[in-house]
C-alpha cells in the first residue's frame, strides 16, 4: 500500500502539544498514542493506494492547518447556526463549534428516561463509553481514523437503552469557522443503541463562509 509521508510531521508536532497540555491523566491516552503511533507509520494516502485512486489528498498534507483546541473560546451566536437547524423545533440539537460542545447554543430536550445524549469529553468515564469507543473504527489501515483517534477530545455521546423509541429526531451539528485562520478539527461520535430501541440522527456538517481552508476529519461509531 503506497502511501504519502508528507505533511504528517505537522500534525504528529500538534499531537505532542495537544498531549502535553491536555491529556495529563486521560483515560484514553493509550488508545492516542497508538494511534499516533499508526498514523506516523500510514502517513497520508496516494493515489498510488487502490481506494484514494481519484482522490488526492495532498492539499491536506501540504496546508499549514491549525488545531482548534480544547482552550479556543466559543465565538458562534444563535443567529450563525439558525440555518443550520434541520430537523424542526422539537428536536435535540448538540451543537459543536469547531470540534468543541457549545451547551449555551445546544438544545437537549424531549428525551425518554435513561436516554443519553451528551459530550463526548463530559461522558469519558461512562461504562458504555469505556466499552464501545475505539472498538469499531480501525486504526490498522486507515490513516484518517487513526489521525482522528489521536486526537479523540469532543463529540457526540448517544446511548438508547434497550426497547427505547425516541420518537424526535437527534441533530447532530457541527459547525465550522476558519474566519481567522486554516483550522483543523477531529470530531468524534459514539452512538449505543441497544436491543429494539428506536432513533433518528441526523448528522451535520457546515462551515462559516471563509477564504481560509478547514479540514475536518470526523469519525462516528
Amino acid at each position: 500500500m503506497a502511501l504519502n509521508i508528507e505533511g504528517k510531521e505537522k500534525f504528529i508536532n500538534d499531537f505532542e502539544t495537544f498531549s502535553d497540555l491536555y491529556l495529563k491523566n486521560d483515560s484514553l491516552n493509550t488508545l492516542r498514542k497508538n494511534s499516533i503511533q499508526r498514523f506516523s507509520e500510514l502517513g497520508f494516502p496516494t493515489t498510488k493506494n487502490e481506494e484514494w485512486k481519484y482522490t488526492s489528498v495532498s492539499s491536506i498534507a501540504k496546508t499549514n492547518f491549525r488545531f482548534a483546541s480544547p482552550s479556543d473560546k466559543f465565538t458562534l451566536t444563535k443567529t450563525d447556526i439558525e440555518k443550520f437547524l434541520l430537523c424542526g423545533k422539537e428536536a435535540t440539537v448538540l451543537v459543536f463549534e469547531n470540534g468543541k460542545f457549545n451547551e449555551s447554543l445546544s438544545e437537549i430536550k424531549n428525551l425518554p428516561k435513561n436516554v443519553v445524549v451528551a459530550s463526548l469529553a463530559n461522558s469519558l468515564e461512562n461504562e458504555s463509553v469505556k466499552q464501545h469507543l475505539g472498538k469499531y473504527a480501525s486504526i490498522k489501515t486507515e490513516s484518517f481514523i487513526a489521525l482522528n483517534s489521536a486526537f479523540i477530545y469532543d463529540g457526540a455521546f448517544i446511548h438508547i437503552p434497550a426497547n427505547v423509541i425516541v420518537e424526535q429526531p437527534i441533530h447532530l451539528l457541527y459547525v465550522n469557522d476558519a474566519r481567522a485562520e486554516a483550522t483543523v478539527v477531529y470530531p468524534r461520535n459514539l452512538i449505543v443503541a441497544e436491543k429494539s430501541s428506536q432513533v433518528k440522527i441526523a448528522e451535520s456538517y457546515h462551515n462559516i463562509s471563509s477564504v481560509n481552508h478547514h479540514f475536518v476529519n470526523s469519525v462516528t461509531e
